[in-house]
């Protein structure tokens, strides 16, 4: 996948910032331990020391080199483990002076075994994800904000909006909590200012909290990127960062301008989803009846095998200036 030089950018400066951290961490714990206990920061002192005996060895013709290098190699795992035992009997963690790197792996510097880390890659990943939803013009709300007084609780056939839209709310709060790669794909439905919106914006929030890759943006917008980036206007690559993300939520399915081009990006941001076997919500005010006659067999089959979630009730936003207006 292509990343903006912005992202390479935003990684390098994170991976900088986590090492100058490590090093500086080491370096107040180093001194905390010359003032407890100096007999442990003398050996901490001769391993460091463990370049120049190197250097030392392959320059003096009088020993054999290996040897040298080997013992060496002995001596300090021999001072590593006696530097362990004595942090532990003045009540540190044995391994309070190593480094503190946040990826043990590349130790910040992004490579390991002349190959790019896997945390270079995770932050990439973020950075893409960030800069794509940095566009998005929607909020993000928390469950704890979802009102259920502001669904009619008069029974209708047997139920009421209140009661249906309570259950939609466990479902779907449940949903974020339980969140994984099989969670399934879901399509909401219902009138407009019903709260699908919010809902979905709900469940981002908490996913993104636990640092879970969400795209979020509305169909309108995501298909913009994708035709100004195909035709050159802009530089980007919003279908990769979607492919790739956890979990990639589409908001009002039917508000963009419907025509083959983008048609196309929503079947195949929908296909590519469903074969990577990764989870997609997308919310539309639209029935099925209108949802088939506005797009096209191959997008309709495939939407039709999400988990349908049916909002109902009146517009809260007209409740919401209703209340208003009466204050």
């Amino acid at each position: 996948m292509k990343y903006s030089e912005e992202v390479f950018n935003k990684v390098k400066q994170e991976l900088d910032r986590r090492c100058t951290e490590a090093y500086s961490e080491y370096d107040r714990r180093l001194e905390e331990i010359k003032r407890t206990a100096p007999e442990i920061s003398k050996l901490a002192e001769s391993l460091s020391e463990t370049s120049y005996k190197i250097t030392q060895a392959i320059l003096n013709k009088d020993q054999n080199v290996s040897e040298a290098i080997e013992q060496i190699r002995k001596n300090n795992l021999s001072t590593q483990a006696t530097i362990k035992t004595l942090l532990r009997e003045f009540g540190y963690d044995e391994n309070y002076l190593e480094i503190p790197f946040t990826c043990k792996k590349c130790k910040d510097s992004g490579f390991a075994m002349g190959k790019r880390c896997e945390c270079f890659d995770r932050l990439l990943k973020k950075y893409a994800v960030e800069s794509l939803n940095s566009s998005s013009k929607i909020v993000l709300n928390d469950f704890d904000d979802f009102k259920l007084e502001y669904y009619p609780d008069n029974k209708q056939d047997g139920f009421s909006s209140r009661e249906q839209m309570k259950e939609v709310f466990e479902f779907c709060k449940k949903y974020a909590d339980d969140f994984s790669e099989s969670s399934p794909s879901l399509i909401f439905t219902g009138k407009t200012g019903l709260g699908k919106t919010f809902v979905s914006s709900c469940i981002a929030k908490n996913l993104l909290e636990r640092g879970v890759s969400v795209i979020f943006d509305s169909i309108q917008n995501i298909v913009r990127r994708v035709e100004d980036e195909h035709f050159g206007r802009t530089q980007g690559d919003t279908m990769g960062i979607i492919e790739d993300a956890d979990l990639v939520i589409l908001d009002d399915l039917g508000s963009e301008f419907i025509n083959k081009f983008s048609s196309s990006v929503i079947y195949n941001i929908i296909n590519d989803r469903i074969n990577l076997n990764k989870p997609l919500i997308i919310s539309t005010n639209f029935s099925n009846h209108e949802l088939n006659q506005m797009y096209n067999d191959r997008i309709i089959s495939r939407i039709s095998s999400f988990t349908p979630i049916h909002f109902s009730g009146t517009d809260i936003r007209q409740i919401i200036l209703k209340n208003k207006f009466q204050e």
